[in-house]
């Protein structure tokens, strides 16, 4: 992709990614997009094959901003998946739980940054999720399956906080009663489920305007120079 750290680099097309600072990739997509996402801002050394030649390209990996993964590396690059060495079973079962406890940690460690830093850079409307799942569709089944489950813990991390709209907040009303054995009526619940709502749409109409305002900015100072204004 254009201005993209693998377009810096100059990184071509056909180009064959065979190891990432030393890791051999083993013709494993997911592996390489592993590496990439884990290691935001980094110089790495990727060795490539073009055109049958073995060599050596430095590149600095990018930073992803507002993303449900803030400050998960990218390459900017399109990659076509080349089928992964068959696994049996419970090899198969083993890595899929400890990809799937990678990216819950990646995901915990992206909220804490953005409570942290009290911004909302790394979050993202449903408008920018559903632009990122189309262009997961376009790179291939295997991203787009792997995009899927990330998205999935990213909310199933999300339900877990201690909002009463989410589960983690039934759990906390739950706690609160059993342990004070005092019951909240159901008239403050709706209260504060109200609250809860109406905090969690203003964000969404704020994140969503946010994007349609960054997408538009292009074509706006395009119009403007047109009519020189």
């Amino acid at each position: 992709f254009p201005n993209s750290p693998a377009s810096q680099a100059a990184l071509l097309a056909g180009d064959t990614i065979i190891n990432f600072d030393e890791t051999p990739i083993n013709n494993n997509t997911e592996t390489l997009i592993n590496l990439i996402i884990a290691n935001p801002g980094k110089s790495v050394s990727l060795g490539i094959v073009r055109n049958q030649t073995p060599m050596n390209i430095n590149v600095t990996i990018g930073t992803r901003e507002g993303t449900p993964l803030k400050n998960s590396g990218f390459l900017g690059a399109q990659f076509s998946a080349t089928p992964a060495e068959k696994k049996s079973f419970f090899e198969g079962l083993k890595e899929g739980i400890s990809l799937t406890h990678f990216y819950i940690q990646r995901t915990i460690e992206g909220f804490a940054s953005i409570f942290r830093q009290r911004s909302t850079e790394g979050l993202a409307s449903p408008l920018a999720i559903i632009s990122m799942t189309v262009k997961g569709a376009h790179a291939g089944i295997k991203i787009f399956l792997l995009l899927l489950a990330i998205i999935s813990i990213n909310l199933a991390v999300l339900n877990l906080f201690p909002l009463p709209i989410l589960d983690g907040g039934q759990i906390v009303f739950q706690l609160w009663e059993s342990i004070t054995g005092v019951k909240i009526s159901r008239k403050i619940k709706e209260y504060i489920f109200l609250a809860s709502w109406g905090l969690i749409l203003t964000l969404t109409l704020f994140l969503m305007g946010r994007e349609i305002k960054a997408i538009a900015a292009p074509y706006v100072t395009m119009l403007l120079r047109f009519f020189n204004i």
